[in-house]
């Protein structure tokens, strides 16, 4: 901390903190080789293409993404880098704005926009959480309006209550002849797939456009070059405790919902 420097400097043209546009620039070419005419450099593991557009492995990367250098993306997500460092690297190798987000699909298809919520929490995404949420709380508001709640309600208590006294077969009869449950479940679940399309296809661009926005937003103030990689993994990585808020948040959202429709 007394800033006093442990080996000489490197030259100016190769120090390891440049800047340019508000982020860094310059990397240590020390692990660097030629193929065919074209770089290809090494970052902690992390190789960049050799010639074109290739695309064969998920340790390729590129030298920078969306204008950011690459081992400053993967310092900032954290956590499953790995896995999400090679789809960011198609998507921008390809130029295309789809790469399927496991997590987001699967969440959503469940539980709705407000589950698709609970990972761009967990990514600490909150604008793109947020719209989910209020997306998902306009939908299961439109569902419930439309399908009827109050007949959906009064025939799933007269089911629970034939189970409940043994009688299936008039549980089964109750749901057959009631179109309402019926329609809701087909709802929710258009509502889920839906959703899932949308979460699933766009999660990790989203995600790309984040993480690429919030490192040049960090850049561009005054950060000490020693903690710089601390301070990635600080803004960036994931967050359990909001993910957690999310998940508060689409219980009782839920909840009021349904009352709210129960009065109409």
């Amino acid at each position: 901390n007394c800033g006093a420097a442990l080996k000489a400097e490197a030259p100016k043209d190769e120090q390891r903190y440049g800047s340019q546009n508000g982020y860094r620039t310059n990397f240590n070419y020390s692990n660097s080789s030629y193929n065919n005419g074209q770089p290809n450099y090494n970052y902690n593991g992390y190789n960049t293409y050799n010639s074109g557009n290739n695309y064969n492995n998920q340790n390729v990367v590129l030298e920078t993404i969306e204008g950011v250098p690459t081992e400053d993306m993967v310092a900032f997500v954290g956590k499953k880098a790995y896995n999400i460092m090679p789809k960011f690297t198609k998507m921008e190798l390809t130029g295309s704005k789809t790469s399927w987000c496991w997590p987001a699909a699967v969440l959503g298809f469940i539980f709705g926009p407000l589950g698709a919520a609970v990972w761009f929490f967990f990514r600490k995404m909150y604008k793109q959480a947020l719209i989910f949420a209020a997306a998902g709380v306009i939908a299961s508001t439109a569902v419930g309006l439309i399908a009827g709640p109050n007949v959906d309600y009064d025939t799933l208590q007269g089911i629970s209550g034939s189970i409940a006294s043994g009688d299936y077969q008039g549980a089964y009869d109750a749901f057959e002849n009631a179109t309402e449950p019926q329609e809701s479940l087909r709802a929710y679940i258009a509502v889920g797939i839906s959703t899932m399309v949308i979460a699933g296809l766009f999660g990790f661009y989203f995600y790309k456009k984040h993480s690429a926005n919030s490192i040049k937003r960090y850049c561009g103030t005054s950060v000490d070059p020693r903690y710089y990689k601390i301070g990635l993994a600080s803004i960036g990585g994931t967050s359990p405790g909001m993910a957690i808020l999310g998940v508060i948040i689409m219980i009782i959202a839920q909840d009021l919902i349904n009352c709210l429709v129960l009065l109409v």
